[in-house]
């Protein structure tokens, strides 16, 4: 298994695949300045009392995820440590190459005196890989629940899951990653119906659906800083190819710039935080 990842990661160290997706991104981010500016999207919306809850929902899905990335090291979900580094790593995916995070998490470790480079880029790679298996199965609930008609069918059913896996965990001690990864992407399910009710007063079910799908495409899009353009293109582009893409281009870039938003505030939260210890 370790030979497939390692594998992975020899492609997403491919310099020409890189250019390739970064050249691409270039030229999405210019046609969604484009989009933009001809939706004369209203950005006073972004700021409100609905800002605390959205990022509030951002602020546990990155804890949950920094913790499921601690699991894949130490067995461990809570380590204080790890999930620091992990934290202190997330603005590192908006430098290009796709080499930040990782190059981050390798400057923290040294510190540390930690000398297995190689733990963290397999982790970093797994990382990857249990976040694209958690979208496709995500992906898979919602395309039931909008051909069935059950209402919420996705979100209870990553709660139930949640809590047989909770129950599990703390019968046998038994840590399953796929489990942490699937169970952390709740809280982005939460604030993707959050957003989309803020705009159109009710949870558009496609717009998740699509917006996880386009999710998989910008992590598949090597080197490219956050999948900045290739994501919201594909969004833009897939809804409208379904006939819903009304509202699309405001619901992508808000979702954008709420992240940004949050990173950012993140990034000065840790420099702080690790100023006050040393």
């Amino acid at each position: 298994m370790n030979k497939i990842y390692e594998g992975i990661d020899k492609i997403r160290n491919n310099n020409k695949i890189r250019y390739f997706f970064n050249s691409l991104s270039f030229i999405c981010v210019l046609y969604l300045i484009y989009l933009i500016n001809l939706e004369n999207i209203n950005f006073s919306k972004l700021l409100n009392y609905t800002t605390v809850f959205l990022f509030t929902s951002i602020a546990f899905f990155y804890l949950a995820f920094a913790g499921s990335w601690s699991a894949l090291i130490e067995k461990k979900f809570f380590n204080k440590r790890l999930i620091v580094l992990w934290l202190s790593s997330v603005i590192g995916k908006y430098i290009p190459t796709g080499l930040g995070v990782p190059l981050l998490r390798f400057e923290k470790l040294d510190k540390h005196e930690d000398n297995n480079s190689k733990i963290i880029i397999l982790s970093t790679v797994k990382e990857v890989v249990y976040t694209l298996l958690s979208c496709i199965f995500i992906s898979l609930l919602i395309f039931f629940e909008i051909y069935s008609g059950i209402t919420n069918f996705t979100l209870f059913s990553l709660i139930a899951i949640s809590f047989i896996y909770i129950i599990y965990n703390y019968l046998y001690k038994k840590n399953v990653n796929f489990f942490n990864f699937l169970i952390t992407h709740i809280f982005l399910i939460i604030f993707l119906c959050y957003l989309s009710y803020n705009q159109f007063q009710k949870i558009r079910i496609e717009f998740i659906l699509v917006y996880i799908l386009s999710s998989i495409i910008s992590i598949l899009a090597i080197g490219v800083p956050a999948g900045l353009g290739i994501k919201e293109l594909a969004f833009i582009q897939i809804l409208s190819m379904i006939g819903s893409a009304e509202g699309a281009v405001e619901f992508i870039t808000f979702a954008r710039i709420y992240f940004v938003f949050f990173d950012l505030i993140l990034f000065f939260i840790i420099r702080f935080y690790r100023k006050v210890l040393s």
